[in-house]
């Protein structure tokens, strides 16, 4: 993934102005949050003037966008990878597909911030990032299909089942993410060990009865 892979860095890199600017993004999303910062302020920390970014985005929305987008392809290629890792057998297909989900969101908070918060919640203005939601949201409901079809998976709707999935998953993430789990008093240190956990439970909640 681009914006440096969230390692801190930020500054206007080879004259790649878009990638700077990302870079600061998520940089000051790790500080503020999502809400709180503004397309100047990421000019500032990407040391360029503050009408430099709109040569690459039209406003910050666009910048949320992009990031957006990458966020979504790097996840695009952690989903086919555990795919192409459980060689045709479905079920692992679908354990593979619900920890590379979550360990993408603890390895790229920021971005992970982006595409699943209450962000850009209207995405027809971004056709390739709309595209790329759906893309991702189709794999996990066609591995849903196999695994179905192989009979690991309740007979039902592959949307509603994958959408459940998506939700179970993206659930102990916030948990995590917000503090939750250690005001609960749960060790989530291990984010990847939970995650495995989650995976598995998933397969026992979606299993035919």
């Amino acid at each position: 993934m681009n914006s440096r892979d969230e390692s801190g860095t930020s500054g206007y890199h080879h004259g790649n102005l878009a990638a700077a600017l990302k870079e600061a993004a998520v940089n000051l999303i790790k500080e503020k949050g999502v809400s709180g910062f503004t397309l100047a302020e990421a000019s500032r920390l990407a040391e360029v003037s503050t009408a430099a970014p709109y040569r690459h985005f039209a406003d910050r929305d666009a910048l949320l966008a992009a990031l957006a987008l990458d966020a979504n392809l790097a996840l695009e290629k952690s989903m086919d990878a555990a795919i192409q890792e459980a060689a045709g057998e479905s079920f692992q297909e679908l354990r593979g597909c619900g920890i590379a989900l979550g360990k993408f969101a603890l390895e790229y908070p920021s971005h992970y911030q982006v595409l699943f918060g209450p962000f850009l919640n209207d995405r027809s203005g971004y056709p390739e990032l709309e595209a790329s939601d759906r893309k991702n949201f189709a794999t996990l409901r066609d591995v849903i299909e196999r695994a179905q079809a192989d009979g690991f998976v309740q007979a039902g709707s592959s949307e509603t089942l994958a959408l459940a999935a998506m939700s179970i998953v993206t659930g102990i993430v916030n948990l995590r993410q917000n503090g939750s789990t250690k005001r609960f008093g749960i060790d989530s240190s291990n984010g990847t060990q939970i995650l495995v956990e989650i995976s598995d439970l998933l397969y026992l909640g979606l299993a035919p009865r």
